[in-house]
């Protein structure tokens, strides 16, 4: 019988990275395949203009470039928001070796971002921006010889910021389904993350060269990279059910395994040791919203631990001791997300081998034969988060109303009321409590779905009932897409939370309620400096400043 803990649905507003996040499983990956990184070019002008080539080389001589170019731009023009025009850095992924004819063209347009031309060689675009706080507080004092503020650099955690990364096919760049079948884009976003990774690796060059001395090591290995966040990237979970799901389920199956073991293994004790007193220092360091949230449930299960001393080690233990069952209703808490993270980090060993599948086709067309008896089963048997009147009631309130911005396309909330086909269609709560009403209208089960439709006179309504009715669908093909999430009534910030956490981002740091700023492979391993190897495939859950 599945464990409780392993059946509860994310509390996706205190989400953090785990082993299972992409980043991590990129690096495991170039670990283990023995990718190998360089940087065969580095040109920077008296100005600060520039340009640099960083090559990871795969086995069976598949080689990608991120092509990277170096702006001198005025202060008063660096800004993170979309409506930026110029920024510090800008970069493109390139398949294959970039040779001088494509670094030009690049460099007429890869600057230009969204407004350049690009082929189906470039697989992603990007930009990032110099942080302000570590050209203040990190960059100046290297120049002048002293040793840059710890907690300056904790605080921080990166050297530059992207504010966008983008891929699968947009701008005329290559789509995903053209690199679908290479081993090394397998996993979710993994064409993104090795294109961040890489601007990593540019990063902590340009911050050498623009302090003109060496940076030392264990700052380097700190040292992540940046990203303002705002709501661009929310509406992609509600798009994606089944996807999202997948990796809501790879959490579960993971907890599952542990669980299931209970921690017998003779080293989980000191694994939980060390992760405990890890997360702690992390905590302290983080200096954000959730920070103490994170830190209170660090220090108890410190002292389970120390009050348990004497007794064989179970981690089934320690979870009914600091969330018994009788707490857990279908929706996890904050304590839930923290004592997942620190289980799953504790026994990475155990769960990178229990991965299930991570990408998944969203599937969209309504299906007209289902029966209503069928449909209405499935509602009744899978979707009581939406139709119950008790976990209904929080969806009573009027929904956030997301639309696309005319200008840029970029997701927005409404401040004032929208039509039905004005608005993005991710909410699913009202909508599905609507198709169970609407549903009751038909006693007769064996009608088929689309003859109902059929003899609904045509309005709003029907809209929201065929998006409802290819929700419920959906999640009866793939029953990962149930998440228990209705868009529409949660806080934008936890949307983007929970995304970033399956990204592996860590040091969320909100900035309003609807934007944040993140740090990506925080902690990761770097190349080996004479052979480009990572020397591990580890990237610490919880960063800490050696």
């Amino acid at each position: 019988m599945p464990s409780p803990y392993a059946t509860l649905r994310p509390a996706i507003g205190h989400a953090l990275a785990t082993p299972l996040s992409f980043t991590h499983c990129l690096v495991r990956r170039a670990h283990a395949e023995q990718w190998r990184f360089s940087m065969p070019q580095y040109v920077q002008e008296a100005d600060g203009s520039g340009h640099a080539v960083v090559r990871v080389e795969l086995p069976h001589q598949r080689i990608y470039d991120l092509v990277c170019f170096m702006h001198n731009i005025k202060d008063s023009e660096r800004s993170d928001r979309v409506i930026a025009r110029v920024w510090d850095t800008t970069f493109s992924m390139v398949d294959g070796i970039a040779d001088a004819e494509t670094i030009a063209r690049l460099a007429k347009n890869t600057p230009q971002q969204e407004f350049g031309r690009y082929t189906r060689r470039e697989l992603v675009l990007a930009r990032a921006n110099k942080s302000q706080r570590v050209e203040e507080q990190i960059m100046a004092k290297l120049r002048n010889g002293e040793p840059p503020d710890r907690q300056a650099i904790e605080k921080i955690g990166y050297g530059l910021r992207t504010s966008a990364v983008y891929g699968n096919g947009k701008f005329g760049m290559a789509s995903r389904s053209f690199v679908a079948d290479r081993p090394e884009f397998q996993d979710s976003f993994a064409m993104e993350m090795m294109a961040v990774y890489m601007i990593r690796l540019f990063s902590l060059r340009y911050i050498k060269e623009q302090c003109g001395t060496p940076v030392d090591q264990a700052i380097q290995e700190y040292l992540g990279i940046g990203n303002a966040t705002g709501l661009g990237m929310a509406p992609f979970l509600a798009k994606h059910a089944a996807l999202v799901g997948n990796w809501v389920a790879a959490r579960s199956a993971a907890l599952e395994t542990i669980l299931a073991g209970d921690g017998k293994a003779p080293e989980a004790r000191a694994c939980w040791e060390a992760t405990v007193t890890t997360a702690g220092v992390f905590a302290a360091s983080w200096g954000a919203p959730h920070a103490e949230g994170f830190a209170a449930t660090c220090r108890e299960v410190r002292a389970w631990l120390d009050a348990h001393a004497d007794v064989p080690f179970s981690v089934r233990a320690l979870w009914e001791a600091l969330l018994p069952p009788a707490r857990c209703a279908r929706v996890g808490d904050a304590r839930y997300e923290h004592l997942l993270a620190l289980t799953l980090d504790a026994h990475r060993a155990e769960v990178v081998g229990c991965l299930p599948k991570r990408n998944a086709i969203d599937r969209r067309l309504l299906d007209p034969q289902q029966r209503i008896a069928e449909l209405r089963a499935v509602i009744a048997a899978e979707h009581g988060w939406a139709t119950e009147p008790d976990l209904a009631e929080q969806y009573t309130a009027s929904p956030q109303q997301w639309y696309y911005s005319a200008d840029k396309r970029e997701p927005r909330i409404a401040t004032t009321d929208l039509r039905t086909d004005q608005t993005m269609p991710i909410c699913y709560g009202a909508p599905v409590r609507e198709l169970a009403a609407w549903l009751e209208a038909y006693p007769d089960g064996g009608a088929r779905v689309g003859d109902a439709l059929a003899s609904h006179t045509p309005t709003e309504h029907t809209a929201r009932l065929r998006h409802a009715i290819r929700y419920v669908q959906q999640t009866q093909a793939d029953p990962a897409a149930i998440i228990g999430v209705d868009y529409a009534h949660t806080r934008p910030l936890d949307l983007l939370r929970f995304k970033l956490s399956c990204f592996g981002a860590t040091r969320f740091d909100p900035k309003s309620d609807q934007w944040l700023r993140i740090a990506l492979f925080q902690g990761a391993p770097l190349p080996d400096p004479a052979t480009g190897l990572l020397a591990t495939g580890t990237i610490p859950a919880f960063p800490v400043l050696n």
